[in-house]
């Protein structure tokens, strides 16, 4: 394997290099080559070359294409395909990009990791590697993702495709692979070693016609020259598919997905009873509504029951009879009412309230008016006089209470008349001209 067009020693960094050193190597390199700090007359060309080479390796797909491009295969002739022949060879072997070891069954990889705060990014971890350190990349790209993915909307979708991607054992672009076992069996076959050239020769051949290469066709007769040479050597015989298998440090990623889970589960736990409990609190003291007026006559007394000391008393929950139409409510008496100011309420969702109007008096807010408005409806409110005033609200099904900001009612004489205040308030579940903030049932 090399690097056919220098892009990774124009950077700085090696094959197996992370996404993250390409683009730290880069930078430093841009800090020497720019034009505008090298003076030299080839600056410009050189930071061109630089940011083509940066442009394709940042890349995942770009990346695996170049790659493939620097495995070279040569073109085998008939005595340097004859097996026995006892040949000395100065072709390398294809080694992992990362421990540097040799390996019959060297892969491609790519495997993703998932980082989210702001915005969410997802890398690519490629390169050509041993079993072992394709085990070591996938969980460590899996911890990652797990412990940094989830903070952005779409790392809530990016992070469980990262993560499983890197449990099924990675990406293995099928050109790169090809290349990288044919190499291998052409190292074998220079080696004295036919029996494992044919069967890595089959492999490549199983890799390229998949592959969408190019030179697809000429990879395939050469695959087919060395499987003829090899065959009386190689055939019936084959390799343990380690691929196939799971790859070391699964149980790992396995592990940090439980413990991910586990996390998840707790704070999912914390928050819906902190929810549970908030909602339980705010719905504390809420009246009980009912439709129906309270029946006249006398009831029933039941006897007296003997009275526990030690059990405490329950405090009795207050009962509300609301009108069957938009209107006041009955019994309650209406104050303020010695002025000319009119307030409109409208209704504009799909939620019946129990509404109740707060004037100002001396520091403290007492009842002036108190209503029912039912859904998709409106109630005028007239000859209220002139303070501050606010509206509380209670949804009679949810029983979520809250208010709305503090407004003023005035009326002023003038020369041909009074003038008084008339405005419109729109009580809106999610939108309206008043802004709402949620309160407690007590304080309702």
């Amino acid at each position: 394997s090399g690097d056919v067009l220098g892009y990774y020693r124009l950077i700085g960094v090696g094959p197996g290099c992370s996404k993250d050193e390409i683009k730290r190597a880069y930078k430093r390199k841009c800090l020497e080559v720019h034009p505008d700090v090298n003076s030299s007359s080839d600056a410009h060309e050189s930071f061109l070359k630089l940011r083509t080479a940066y442009e394709i390796l940042s890349d995942a797909q770009k990346r695996a294409d170049y790659d493939a491009k620097c495995v070279s295969v040569p073109e085998p002739t008939e005595k340097s395909t004859k097996a026995g022949a006892g040949q000395t060879s100065n072709f390398d072997p294809i080694r992992c990009s990362r421990c540097k070891c040799v390996t019959a069954q060297p892969r491609y990889v790519v495997f993703w990791e998932t980082f989210s705060f702001l915005s969410t990014v997802r890398s690519p971890v490629q390169g050509v590697m041993c079993t072992k350190c394709a085990g070591d990349a996938a969980y460590e790209a899996t911890k990652k993702s797990l412990l940094f993915g989830w903070w952005g909307i779409w790392g809530l979708l990016l992070t469980p495709a990262s993560v499983f991607a890197n449990l099924s054992g990675g990406e293995k672009p099928p050109e790169n692979n090809g290349r990288i076992l044919l190499h291998q069996s052409w190292y074998f076959v220079q080696t004295n070693k036919p029996e494992l050239a044919f069967i890595l020769a089959s492999e490549a051949a199983s890799y390229l016609r998949s592959s969408t290469s190019k030179d697809k066709e000429s990879l395939l007769s050469i695959c087919n020259v060395i499987i003829d040479e090899c065959r009386q050597y190689g055939e019936g015989k084959s390799l343990t598919d380690v691929w196939n298998r799971a790859l070391p440090r699964r149980g790992d990623q396995w592990k940090a997905v439980g413990a991910c889970a586990i996390a998840w589960a707790v704070v999912a736990g914390l928050m819906g009873g902190y929810m549970a409990d908030k909602e339980r609190r705010a719905k504390e003291g809420a009246p009980e509504y009912t439709y129906q007026q309270e029946p006249r006559g006398s009831k029933e007394i039941p006897p007296p029951a003997e009275i526990d000391s030690r059990t405490p008393k329950e405090i009795p929950i207050p009962q509300t009879y609301l009108p069957l139409a938009t209107g006041y409510l009955p019994g309650k008496q209406i104050r303020d009412d010695g002025g000319r100011s009119e307030v409109v309420l409208k209704n504009n969702s799909g939620y019946n309230f129990h509404v109740r109007l707060y004037r100002r008096v001396q520091g403290s807010w007492e009842i002036s008016r108190e209503l029912y408005l039912k859904a998709y409806e409106e109630f005028k409110m007239e000859g209220l006089e002139s303070g501050e005033y606010e509206i509380r609200r209670m949804d009679v099904q949810t029983k979520q209470a809250s208010k709305t900001e503090v407004f003023t009612l005035e009326e002023k004489r003038v020369e041909d008349g009074i003038n008084y205040t008339i405005m419109t308030i729109t009580l809106n579940a999610t939108q309206g001209n008043s802004r709402i903030t949620p309160i407690s049932a007590k304080e309702f």
